[in-house]
């Protein structure tokens, strides 16, 4: 008994340590992010809460 709660928690904890899809879309806007585009414009101070145009479109793409 003890012995099948033990490999239950070790399963768990690999299923837990597994990377999520959230690194999946930061290497995929690593990757579209090029500085010398020439649509890459940058942010204006006043803006500093909303996310790039880039970003948005990304993630509008994906639903």
């Amino acid at each position: 008994v003890a012995h099948e709660a033990k490999e239950r928690r070790r399963r768990r904890a690999q299923k837990k340590s597994q990377p999520s899809s959230n690194l999946k879309v930061r290497s995929v806007v690593k990757e579209t992010e090029l500085p010398d585009e020439p649509e890459a414009q940058p942010q204006p101070q006043h803006m500093s809460g909303m996310l790039p145009e880039s970003i948005v479109n990304l993630l509008a793409a994906r639903e």
